[in-house]
Formats: C-alpha cells, structure tokens, sequence
C-alpha cells in the first residue's frame, strides 16, 4: 500500500469518527435535555408543595391529557387486600371534601387471573342499587378468600354474595360474561399498566402523579400528599 493510499484511508476514517461523535452528541443532548426538563418540572413541584420526588410522588413517565376544568384522583385496590379495607372510610370521608372540581374513581387492580374476577365483581356492584354495602362485603368474602387458589370456589362464594344482595344467579353469571363489563376490566388493566402502580392501596393525581405510601405513617398523610398535588393541579387549570 503507497503512503498516498495510507494517507487517504486515514483521513476517512478520521472523518467518519468525528461524523459518528456529533451524531452521538447530538442524541446525548437530546437524552440530556429531557432529564433537565423533568428534573426542572420535580424542582418546581418541590418547592410548591414541600413534597419530595421518589419519597412522596412519582412522576408517570407516560401521563394522560388533563381534562379542562377537572382533576382526577384514581385508586388502585384489591378486594383481597387488607390495607385496602383499611383505607376505605378514610377514602370516601376525604371524597366528602373533595374540591367540586375534583373527581375520584376507584379502579380495581388485576396482576393475577383471580382479580380479573374480583374486578368483574366490583364492575357488577357498581351497577346495583345498594352498591355500598355489595362493596363491603366483597372486602370481606374475598380476603377471606385469599389463601384459596380455585377460580371455581371464589365463583361459587361471589354468587351467593350476589344473590343475599338481590342478584339473581343467573344474572351474576350473566354479566360476568358480559361484553361491556370484559371491555371495562381491559381499560383498567390498560389504565393500571400505564400508571406503573405496582401496590395497592395507590393513588394517582391527574394521571400525572403517583403518591407512594412508603412514608405515610397513617391514612391521612396518604390523603395529605394528594392533597398538595391535587391544589397544585388546581392552580395550574385555574391559571
């Protein structure tokens, strides 16, 4: 090989290092970028609330569009889950005094073949009359309940829940197989998926924020920290 050739090959090969090394900062700026912008968004939360990212929220990394006007509170549970249970008359006294502008639903969680069963159920109870008092005592059949790994006996013990509140047989089995109530179940899949919840009791903010119970000593300052993400969701709608 001539000096000439050696020459030319090593030019190109400089070149397209230094090709190659823009390229490459040009994407870590764009990654860069993207971290400030959510490191800027956690600081501003921070300092507006007093609450801290990764010890009282989560930020979702893929959030829902706000509603005009409406800021919605979600609550991830399980019927099997004794915090759950726990946590309810605190969730509905604190649904009592939420601002008019404030929504809560609750969304059963489902990461097991069962709790697809346990949300149809809750589905079906939200349709009835005394829905109140069919949701108590789902969290009490089914975490009584929890060690029993057939389908079939939850089936036969939600039935008979079912029938003491009203529902015929018949109609119980009827909707579980029911299309709408099977499109319902997949939103709150879909919905649980996305949110990154992976616990339950969990509440998530304007499909924005998660807040993480990991320092709550009580139920209040679960709803306390909701609280102060929910105001500022309110003053960022209002603005």
């Amino acid at each position: 090989m001539t000096q000439t050739n050696t020459l030319a090959r090593f030019s190109q090969n400089r070149s397209t290092r230094f090709i190659f090394s823009l390229i490459l900062l040009v994407l870590l700026a764009g990654c860069g970028q993207g971290k400030s912008a959510k490191a800027e968004l956690s600081k501003s939360i921070n300092l507006a609330t007093g609450l801290i990212e990764g010890t009282h929220y989560a930020i979702l990394e893929d959030p829902w569009p706000a509603q005009d006007g409406i800021v919605t509170v979600k609550e991830f549970f399980w019927y099997g889950c004794p915090h759950c249970e726990s946590f309810e008359p605190t969730l509905h006294r604190w649904q009592k005094n939420l601002p008019a502008e404030v929504s809560l639903e609750q969304v059963p969680a489902v990461w097991a073949k069962l709790m697809d069963l346990h949300a149809k159920a809750f589905f079906i109870a939200q349709s009835m009359q005394a829905k109140e008092a069919v949701h108590a005592d789902l969290f009490k059949t089914i975490t009584a309940l929890r060690s029993e790994p057939s389908m079939q006996k939850h089936q036969v013990e939600l039935e008979k829940l079912f029938v003491k509140h009203g529902l015929p047989a018949e109609a119980f089995q009827e909707q579980l197989n029911d299309d709408d109530l099977k499109a319902r179940l997949k939103n709150a899949k879909v919905t649980m998926k996305r949110s990154g919840a992976t616990s339950t009791p969990t509440l998530m903010v304007n499909g924005r924020y998660l807040v993480l119970n990991t320092t709550a000593k009580s139920h209040k300052d679960i709803t306390n920290i909701a609280d102060k993400l929910i105001a500022l969701e309110l003053e960022n709608i209002n603005q």
